[in-house]
């Protein structure tokens, strides 16, 4: 009763505009840090944010509320309050926060071979257990200086050998030379773990025990549920499969092999490894089922599914494209158990602003950005596509053949129309054999989740049976990985994209924006009188010309570029996980050589 008397919001979109404007202000207030404003760093702790931030936010946003009732002054009120807020956000938790007293930074050195010091601290999170070395994220809250104990804090990605063994929550002391994180010619280090939280590094570390169990019960038992549900998919599946089944049940992704991890790339699949949306929809589907069939009072069902959700996102490790998921599965479940319906769109964008209030450093999360743009992709282009191919071609396929090639082809088109751009961009590869990969591959992903999670839990109480419910995820897991390795081996399987392609990927992006801001628009109502509709058609074919013009230009850019040059290039891989070299020869041939393995 209370929720029908609140007054109407201007817009039943207004989810999706406070998340660009909130977006829009973290971007600003990371280019007035870095732009030559003269600022170095910000934070709470020595630049608080500006007194006129809070002075406008509140006055703002108020009067967007008394004006709801007219749109064309609500509305770009509510963006201006919004990008106050992102902008609020980004001063508060920038990349570079200001050094605070007894801040771990102020004691970095040069190098890795600068002078050694003392910590203390206890390990955060799962521990990152490779072949070659193991790290470990620490809070350390005190230095050794001589004989004198000094108390400081900060948050450091430690690195030692393999055989250093140790668990979340144990109290260890580190001798090693603190260092701020590189920044390589291709990738930022140093922005990529300050997303984290993390803004140290302690590499070729000695680290002794000094007290273990010193972390929270909860996630003491957490971590050690997610060791030991590794350690029977290690038993119950051979290598690779058991590696790859530890990324898409578990989100380990660490022991999967590198050469078998880059064959996925080149073919456009290696968003079947990570956990994503996928699998929370299956983990909240079969919470719903389950407490449905058990339990009679639907607020109950909907807690326990939601406690599940949750329970699940943070077993996997909660990183922002799991999480961007987990608010999306969490929003559907709560409108199912509300009796409402829930458009996935708002969910969508309503799940980004939460993240980017929380971290406004995930705007900059690439893993984040994917996700989100697949989604988007999947909200507005599959049911378009599907009542096409329905009205074109599903019409003359049977029923199970015509369901089978539209989720894994459509879907997987979907997805494509918005990602491919940023792929190119990012990485600078173009799959041209992806939809074909996926369309195979993409039907037996559910039995691995469903059936390899069953194989799990079986394995806590009875090992044979676990195995012979793991026979079904191998099966699917063996399909996948022969259909990768294939496709990968095939010529011009993915191409390398130029500078020139790189920009034409950047152009489409910029025209899909302007094309989801039109879509936007037209929702409103009344908004479509904006422009004439003698216009509309002339604009419509003005876009898919654009399309049609961009998307050649594209594909003949990244076809040249991956012709071989007649040069031999060498290419230092790894960075952090290992040295290895990629090796191309005069005539395009590719060697790729890991010392680290031997």
């Amino acid at each position: 009763m209370f929720l029908t008397r609140l007054p109407r919001p201007p817009s039943p979109y207004l989810p999706i505009y406070a998340a660009l404007g909130v977006a829009a202000g973290v971007w600003l207030g990371e280019r007035v840090l870095t732009g030559g404003s003269g600022f170095r760093c910000a934070g709470p702790a020595l630049s608080p944010s500006p007194a006129w931030l809070w002075l406008g936010l509140p006055p703002l946003a108020g009067l967007a509320w008394r004006t709801r009732t007219r749109r064309r002054i609500a509305i770009p009120l509510l963006l201006l309050a919004a990008l106050l807020l992102g902008f609020w956000r980004y001063l508060d938790h920038p990349f570079e926060p200001c050094p605070a007293p007894a801040d771990l930074r102020s004691y970095h050195t040069a190098s890795d071979y600068g002078r050694a010091s003392v910590f203390e601290g206890v390990i955060l999170g799962y521990p990152d257990r490779r072949a070659t070395f193991a790290q470990y994220r620490v809070q350390v809250d005190a230095i050794w200086q001589g004989q004198r104990r000094a108390a400081i804090h900060g948050v450091a990605l430690v690195r030692s050998g393999p055989d250093a063994l140790f668990a979340y929550g144990d109290r260890v002391r580190i001798r090693g030379a603190a260092i701020a994180p590189p920044i390589f010619p291709d990738f930022d280090y140093r922005r990529f773990l300050a997303r984290k939280g993390i803004h140290t590094l302690i590499r070729r570390a000695e680290i002794t025990l000094i007290e273990p169990d010193q972390g929270a019960p909860f996630w003491a038992a957490l971590y050690a549920f997610r060791a030991r549900g590794s350690a029977l998919l290690n038993q119950i599946l051979p290598r690779p499969y058991s590696d790859l089944a530890n990324g898409m049940i578990l989100g380990i992704e660490t022991g999967i092999d590198r050469d078998l991890y880059e064959q996925f790339n080149l073919t456009g699949t290696s968003h079947v490894i990570v956990i994503s949306g996928s699998n929370i929809a299956i983990v909240s589907g079969i919470l719903l089922a389950l407490f449905t069939r058990v339990l009679r009072r639907r607020r109950l069902v909907t807690l326990l599914t939601l406690a599940g959700i949750l329970l699940y996102t943070l077993l996997v490790g909660a990183d922002a494209a799991v999480t961007r998921a987990a608010l999306m599965g969490s929003l559907y479940v709560m409108a199912v158990g509300l009796g409402r319906q829930s458009a996935a769109i708002i969910s969508l964008f309503f799940a980004g602003l939460v993240m980017l209030l929380l971290n406004p450093l995930t705007l900059w999360d690439v893993g984040f950005q994917l996700s989100f743009m697949a989604t988007l992709g999947l909200i507005l282009f599959n049911a378009p596509l599907r009542r096409r191919w329905d009205a074109r071609i599903g019409k003359r396929l049977p029923p199970a053949a015509n369901g089978l090639l539209a989720e894994g082809l459509l879907v997987t088109f979907a997805a494509q129309i918005t990602t491919m751009p940023l792929v190119v961009a990012y990485f600078g590869r173009l799959s041209l054999i992806s939809f074909l990969v996926n369309l195979l591959i993409i039907p037996v992903q559910p039995p691995i989740m469903i059936a390899g999670g069953m194989a799990v839990l079986a394995g806590l109480i009875w090992l044979p049976l676990a195995k012979v419910i793991a026979l079904l995820p191998l099966a699917s897991l063996w399909w996948t990985v022969f259909i990768v390795q294939q496709a990968a081996a095939l010529p011009l399987a993915s191409l390398e994209v130029s500078a020139f392609g790189r920009l034409i990927a950047v152009l489409y992006t910029g025209i899909f924006a302007l094309g989801f801001l039109w879509w936007l628009i037209r929702q409103e109502q009344g908004a479509s009188a904006l422009i004439p509709p003698a216009w509309r058609p002339r604009l419509a074919r003005a876009g898919l010309a654009a399309g049609l013009l961009i998307l050649p230009l594209w594909g003949a850019s990244a076809w040249a570029e991956a012709q071989p040059d007649g040069y031999l290039h060498l290419h230092l891989l790894g960075r952090e996980q290992g040295a290895a070299w990629l090796i191309i020869t005069p005539g395009g041939n590719r060697v790729l050589l890991d010392p680290g393995r031997g």
